[in-house]
């Protein structure tokens, strides 16, 4: 059976419209529009966002200045992200069969735990949770995948991972791994396209997934 390693920004978490809001209200402030940029932000570590975003959208700031403005802002606002609909469901049901879960995630340690705030009960349903602060390279780079799958003893040839961004189902693909994508809807869907993933959800929507696509078992109707 598999083992499931999972993005967390937008296939957990419903945490992209908050970046969104977050992001564009420091590059709208000169005239700039962060919409124009988002595929090459999805799935980068918090200063490689950073970099990007000033150097793309041409910003008055350094990418330090960026990154403490945008942190500040976050820090706050993800402890009111919620989970995204369907999710807790299927996550709960791979545990009862006995699928190992991993998280795998860009964000910081600090962020990553104002986006934990309330959800002891949900965040314990994961064997395993690698960070942007645990890994040398982020994604596309394969690392944290593989570190994740290396914390759940996992093969990574036996690894499914779910991502909603391009750089993410890249990194998927290099580290060996079966690839689920949820495809932002602002980003051009050839993106992910380009990078073979097994299963496409069009919605991507968690609710819309059949699950034994994968090989598992059905989930009980409710």
């Amino acid at each position: 059976m598999l083992n499931v390693i999972w993005d967390m920004d937008g296939v957990l978490l419903d945490s992209e419209p908050i970046y969104l809001e977050v992001e564009d209200s420091i590059a709208s402030r000169y005239g700039k529009d962060v919409r124009t940029i988002l595929s090459k932000l999805l799935g980068r570590t918090a200063p490689a966002c950073a970099k990007i975003t000033v150097d793309e959208l041409q910003l008055p700031l350094t990418a330090e200045q960026y990154l403490d403005e945008r942190n500040k802002l976050l820090l706050e606002k993800m402890k009111s992200v919620k989970i995204l609909p369907g999710v807790e469901a299927i996550v709960r049901h791979l545990r009862n069969i006995g699928v190992r879960c991993a998280i795998a995630t860009s964000s910081p340690f600090d962020l990553l735990q104002s986006k934990k705030y309330g959800k002891d009960d949900f965040f314990a349903l994961f064997d395993a949770l690698v960070c942007g602060d645990d890994v040398v390279n982020g994604k596309p780079d394969p690392e944290i995948f593989l570190r994740a799958a290396a914390a759940i003893d996992a093969e990574p040839s036996n690894c499914v991972v779910f991502e909603d961004a391009p750089a993410g189902c890249r990194a998927a693909r290099l580290a060996g791994m079966k690839c689920v994508a949820l495809p932002n809807p602002h980003v051009d869907i050839g993106l992910y396209n380009a990078e073979e993933p097994q299963i496409t959800v069009p919605t991507a929507n968690l609710l819309d997934f059949d699950i034994t696509s994968l090989g598992f078992p059905p989930m009980k109707q409710s």
